[in-house]
């Protein structure tokens, strides 16, 4: 199963990171785009994936200012000075290379979703402070409301794009807008889950994630059992379980779970997830375990 994020933000991204913390970067994860935006992008095939003018945008209440082009917002392509500084200057020399950075993701993005392998398409509008990203509640529901019309759009132009063997999931900050959308699955839109998670930042995101797919799937834990460079051993005990040793002493287990992998440890019960991409074990707290050569 791949998971993909759609937007409208960054918070859509760092929910799928809890799962599986490999997955390689799309063009929707780190910016806030809109309604419009997607379906308009998803149709013409990402060529260009970024349209018309540069100009700097500045949150209303935060003041802090990013870049914005057409209906998409861009704040990690473009060095802030920070809250009130505004944007650093010369950030007309750098537009070469994020349209190039963006040409390049487009690119992969259609790789990806145009292979038959199975797909779950992401779409939040639970970041906390969206609303400064619309004039009024009217404006916010034009780009960013999750509702069975943004629905049938998205699915319709997934399916002019040739995309098969897919899943849409909304994350959805309204209880009412949830709530109709799971009607819609029960009356047979087998495709769509529909779930309220109300507003999320990052103190919160994490426990909702978790709470998406909690259950161990059936993949294999042999991939990970080996030696790796820091030390560190896996080793297979029963029942697609692990082992985890640091130093010589018996830390914790790793079960898979989801795309990925998930550790507890003692003595404090942590628990870590990692995806395996590289011969390595990558987690979702940015440490990285790479396993030995045999």
């Amino acid at each position: 199963m791949q998971c993909i994020s759609l937007g409208f933000s960054c918070i859509t991204r760092f929910v799928l990171d809890n799962f599986d913390f490999s997955m390689s970067r799309l063009p929707y994860d780190f910016n806030v785009s809109t309604r419009g935006f997607i379906i308009d992008s998803i149709l013409r095939r990402g060529e260009p994936f970024l349209e018309g003018d540069f100009s700097v945008y500045e949150m209303p209440l935060e003041k802090t200012q990013g870049m914005k082009r057409g209906e998409v917002m861009l704040w990690h392509d473009f060095e802030s000075l920070g809250r009130g500084q505004g944007i650093a200057a010369g950030w007309e020399h750098k537009i070469p290379e994020v349209d190039s950075k963006y040409t390049y993701l487009a690119d992969k993005f259609s790789r990806v979703i145009e292979n038959y392998e199975p797909k779950m398409f992401f779409v939040s509008n639970a970041q906390h402070n969206l609303q400064e990203y619309a004039a009024s509640e009217e404006d916010f529901e034009r780009k960013f409301r999750l509702d069975a019309e943004f629905y049938f759009e998205l699915k319709h132009a997934l399916l002019q794009r040739g995309v098969v063997n897919f899943k849409i999931v909304f994350l959805n900050r309204s209880l009412d807008d949830a709530y109709a959308l799971s009607q819609l699955h029960r009356k047979g839109e087998v495709s769509l889950t529909s779930r309220y998670v109300g507003t999320l930042s990052p103190g919160n995101y994490g426990q909702i994630s978790n709470s998406l797919i909690p259950c161990v799937h059936t993949g294999s834990i042999e991939p990970i059992v080996g030696r790796y460079t820091n030390g560190c051993v896996i080793e297979l005990l029963a029942d697609n379980t692990a082992a985890v040793y640091v130093d010589g002493n018996l830390w914790g287990q790793a079960v898979p779970y989801f795309n990925g992998y998930i550790f507890v440890f003692k003595p404090d019960g942590g628990v870590w997830i990692a995806g395996w991409r590289d011969n390595s074990l990558r987690f979702n707290n940015k440490t990285s375990w790479v396993k030995e050569k045999s």
